[in-house]
């Protein structure tokens, strides 16, 4: 099986076809040493949520005589690589500087903590083993959580996970029905879904269609989230394990004032640590990019061209769609920097010295004051001024609307769908819709209790997309976790295929 798979579209067939995506699941985050009840929970919940969902659409098929079949897209960071941190008691499994920082990003690493999310997260891989048994089909779009699944071995494992947990006279069923999307999931004339995270400097990588390490076949090349994960955020047990690349210095220092009796020392050496390593990334990643440069360009051409061969999209949309992308953060030794702040804790320092000296150097309290005061004051407005020039927008959602807009226009879909960002979106320009379902990471918290009558309050929701001879239907649905089903927001909207 190729990563491109997925990508194939499928035949027209009579009967009414619908698609659900769902983003975000982040399974396995949970699994992080000490494993704790309140951990375990977490993950009895998420799985209890899932097999829910799953288990209704089993019993409502799209169309009129639920007579069709469902697409289920899991549309990326459905399992969480990066933050998932267990480790094997094999003794002498562990290597260099595994037993302090956890495991490398690498297939051998990443089949072990496959096979361990599937243990934990049973009930899961049981359901959509189960969906696909039942005829409906399941598509994985990679995301940069679980962009281990670009390595071969662990995309055959996941799909054997899934079979293992039907009857052996469907496991070649599941295998044929399960396909996993390395780029994006097209469906010509109707919908593109694609996870979102090229279009992050903070999680992106060098080549997102195969980000593996130059040279280093078995090793996953290297985002700033994940170097930030391994070496910083999953070694601080109370720092919170998402969207911290779109907090704020201030966030941090908040976060520091609520917790208290931090580990003040530790956390400072890792922060030079990370800082340290995030340079040497980024100038070994200009060294090999200078020395191999048309080696890469031909590689990503050539994948370009296979990619056109199998989804029928033109080589120069697809160049197009591949530019849109954003440079990752470790494509340069700065942009480490950057995210880690330090122009600002710099500007900061310097702020504080230049008000000291000014205050030292002029007489009288009131002049004292006044050039401390502006001191401080012209350092914060050049940092307003400059922010995106001292640390890239960690915002995505605008770059995603503007992304979704080319990709609608070169592709033909009327729908596009991106996750992500974990917020949750469903906006219309120039007769396109682009969809994101938010994530469902959070699945475990408590549940909102409400009557049927009012609104959902739950905060899961999934994109639905059918079609049927006369066009296709989009929409934003909300999953009602305390009645555990649908909760609908609005009549579908109609979109008419271009012709």
């Amino acid at each position: 099986m190729t990563g491109m798979d997925a990508a194939i579209p499928t035949q027209p067939c009579s009967a009414p076809t619908g698609f659900l995506v769902v983003s975000d699941l982040h399974l396995g985050a949970s699994l992080r040493a000490p494993l704790n009840g309140a951990a375990l929970r977490r993950v009895v919940r998420v799985d209890r949520e899932l097999e829910r969902f799953v288990n209704h659409h089993l019993e409502h098929r799209p169309g009129e005589h639920s007579e069709g079949q469902w697409t289920l897209v899991l549309n990326g960071d459905t399992f969480d690589f990066m933050h998932m941190d267990l480790r094997p008691d094999t003794q002498g499994w562990l290597e260099r500087d595994e037993a302090t920082f956890g495991l490398e990003y690498t297939s051998p690493r990443a089949r072990w903590k496959l096979a361990t999310m599937a243990r934990y997260h049973r009930r899961t891989f049981k359901a959509l083993g189960r969906f696909v048994a039942a005829g409906h089909r399941l598509v994985f779009v990679v995301g940069n959580h679980d962009a281990d699944l670009h390595f071969p071995g662990v995309r055959l494992e996941l799909i054997e996970h899934l079979s293992s947990h039907v009857e052996a006279g469907q496991r070649e069923s599941v295998r044929a029905g399960v396909k996993i999307a390395r780029w994006f999931y097209f469906e010509p004339g109707q919908f593109y879904v694609e996870h979102g995270h090229r279009f992050d400097p903070y999680t992106t990588f060098d080549d997102p269609i195969v980000p593996r390490a130059f040279g280093r076949a078995m090793h996953l090349a290297t985002s700033f989230t994940h170097l930030a994960s391994r070496y910083f955020a999953n070694r601080i047990r109370t720092l919170p394990l998402h969207d911290l690349d779109q907090w704020k210095l201030f966030d941090f220092v908040r976060w520091g004032l609520r917790k208290g009796n931090l580990p003040v020392g530790q956390m400072l050496s890792q922060y030079v640590s990370l800082a340290a390593r995030s340079v040497r990334v980024g100038l070994d990643f200009q060294r090999t990019v200078g020395a191999h440069l048309k080696n890469r360009q031909r590689a990503r051409l050539a994948r370009l061209k296979a990619y056109s061969r199998v989804t029928r999209l033109p080589l120069e949309a697809l160049r197009k769609i591949d530019e849109l992308g954003v440079k990752p953060l470790t494509a340069s030794a700065v942009g480490g920097l950057q995210a880690l702040y330090v122009g600002h804790v710099g500007l900061g320092l310097l702020a504080v010295l230049a008000a000291i000296t000014s205050a030292i150097i002029v007489d009288g309290w009131l002049m004292k004051l006044a050039a401390s005061a502006s001191v401080l004051l012209s350092t914060a407005l050049f940092m307003r001024v400059f922010a995106t020039w001292l640390r890239p927008d960690p915002d995505v959602h605008p770059r995603l609307g503007q992304a979704a807009r080319r990709i609608a226009e070169e592709t033909g879909a009327p729908v596009v769908v991106f996750g992500h960002t974990h917020r949750p979106v469903h906006e219309r320009s120039e007769g396109r819709h682009w969809l994101n379902p938010g994530a469902w990471d959070h699945a475990w918290r408590k549940v909102a209790v409400h009557t049927v009558e009012a609104r959902c309050t739950c905060g899961l929701r999934f994109a639905r997309v059918t079609r049927d001879e006369t066009g296709v239907d989009a929409q934003l649905v909300h999953w009602c976790s305390h009645f555990g089903r649908p909760q609908e927001t609005g009549a579908p909207e109609r979109l008419l295929p271009p012709v």
